[in-house]
């Protein structure tokens, strides 16, 4: 059985109420380089954006897996994007994305607490798409960005994001 993405549920999901809205997997619809990521505080995989098929533009949506069903938990925060880079830092407990493309390159940082996104007003990485890596280092405590392709081509620094600010490595 194919179940289909219904206008109640679209509205739903726009308007803020859909946290208790599950649906299964295509309802989502097709995405192309959405950043995913598990929160092991809360236990969900977290899915942001992603670039839709053909004719649905570019995603801007907060989506999250319980291990059993999806559910679209937030429409605003970070504009529409695909291929960001996106962590899970477990000192902070929040989600950390960076950068992306929307309509252009993008160089934006923000937290997700699995409620609300938050920009962080900060400088560091230049803006890129392409997806850039971030990881969480454990040990150390900071989220680590490598590479990504910027408007001069692929990038190879390494910076540190340590709650507050981003470092330049290397």
């Amino acid at each position: 059985m194919k179940a289909r993405l219904t206008l109640a549920t679209i509205l739903l999901c726009l308007s803020g109420i859909a946290e208790a809205q599950t649906q299964p997997a295509s309802a989502l619809g097709g995405r192309n380089k959405p950043g995913f990521v598990y929160d092991s505080a809360r236990k969900k995989f977290v899915l942001f954006g992603g670039f839709g098929k053909r004719g649905e533009g570019i995603k801007g949506d907060t989506w999250e897996w319980s291990g059993q069903q999806w559910a679209c938990v937030n429409t605003s925060g970070p504009g529409p994007r695909g291929a960001m880079g996106m962590a899970y830092d477990t000192k902070h407990k929040r989600t950390i994305l960076f950068g992306g493309f929307g309509t252009t390159q993008l160089g934006d940082t923000w937290e997700w607490d699995g409620k609300h996104w938050v920009e962080i007003q900060t400088s560091g990485p230049s803006a890129r798409g392409g997806i850039p890596s971030l990881a969480y280092d454990t040990h150390r405590k900071k989220t680590v960005l490598f590479g990504g392709w910027d408007a001069s081509g692929p990038v190879a620094d390494i910076w540190e994001w340590d709650g507050k600010r981003w470092l330049q490595v290397k």
